[in-house]
């Protein structure tokens, strides 16, 4: 696939990547940089729809290499990409969550119920889904356990037919 040379094409990468996210740790980290040269363009632009985009050049936005190696490293996600597996009722399910000045993250994961008795490093974990967002200027503030406290909520709300098993 060749690299963008408008925003509109960028635009169409990352919306068909955006199909992936669940499949992709720390997916939001990663396209930060190039939803924000999408949001430079779309205010040049006028609008979002890809037809408006396309007039506008990624260097007229100030496309660099910080960019290039953001699209970079989202393929070279979707080449690692994790396979999910599907939940299985006689393994325990674990949710692991974390949180960064403006980003958290969650991965689901199922376990043997022989496996809990192990270190968390000698457990054989299958993924169930990732999860990640990117915190509003305004949760930008929070202090960290409220952040952390928040990607467990959130992660919680997101994942409840995978915790939440009869």
């Amino acid at each position: 696939m060749p690299d963008p040379i408008n925003a509109g094409q960028l635009q169409q990468f990352t919306c068909a990547v955006n199909w992936m996210r669940q499949n992709i740790p720390q997916y939001t980290q990663m396209v930060s940089p190039l939803l924000a040269v999408i949001d430079a363009a779309a205010k040049i632009a006028g609008g979002r729809k890809t037809k408006q985009l396309s007039r506008v050049h990624l260097a007229a936005v100030g496309w660099n290499q910080e960019h290039v190696d953001a699209l970079t490293a989202i393929r070279q996600a979707l080449c690692d990409m994790v396979p999910l597996a599907h939940p299985d009722a006689s393994k325990e399910v674990c949710l692991y969550c974390d949180a960064s000045q403006d980003f958290w993250g969650a991965i689901c994961t199922g376990v043997d119920q022989s496996d809990l008795s192990k270190h968390l490093s000698q457990q054989n974990h299958t993924p169930l889904a990732f999860l990640s967002g990117k915190f509003t200027p305004a949760q930008s503030r929070w202090p960290t356990i409220e952040k952390e406290a928040f990607a467990i909520v959130e992660s919680a709300k997101r994942l409840e037919y995978l915790l939440l098993r009869p």
